[in-house]
């Protein structure tokens, strides 16, 4: 009544870990910049992404190729500051077709200069 399907696997997958970090020192108020990872193997596991700030910030996760990215997620910190971290369980597949990126939109809320922190982890699948 509740069948369990199975894919057997044949062939070891090979992947990489990735933790790719990126500080942004002295973002103006109001400023946008990009955190991007593209995919080097066939395919990129998006597991998480956790982003900081010491005052406000929005922060946008966008998955797919340059030209027709999507955004996943969005998410705000306060005034006070923090961090946010976004947990994707299933792992969100990014191909490396048509240069497949996960990009990390983040913005300054903080209407004066602040840094910006941000790291996208995953599993680059060869």
């Amino acid at each position: 009544l509740n069948p369990i399907y199975v894919q057997m696997v044949t062939t070891g997958l090979l992947s990489n870990e990735v933790l790719s970090f990126l500080q942004s020192d002295d973002v103006a108020g109001d400023a946008t910049v990009n955190h991007s990872y593209t995919v080097t193997g066939t395919t990129f596991l998006l597991k998480k992404v956790t982003v900081a700030s010491s005052g406000g910030g929005r922060f946008e996760i966008l998955t797919g190729p340059v030209a027709t990215l999507a955004t996943r997620r969005v998410g705000f910190i306060n005034k006070q500051g923090g961090y946010l971290e976004f947990t994707f369980d299933p792992a969100v597949e990014v191909p490396v077709t048509s240069t497949g990126t996960v990009r990390v939109a983040r913005t300054n809320m903080q209407g004066q200069v602040q840094n910006l922190y941000s790291s996208i982890e995953g599993n680059d699948v060869a």
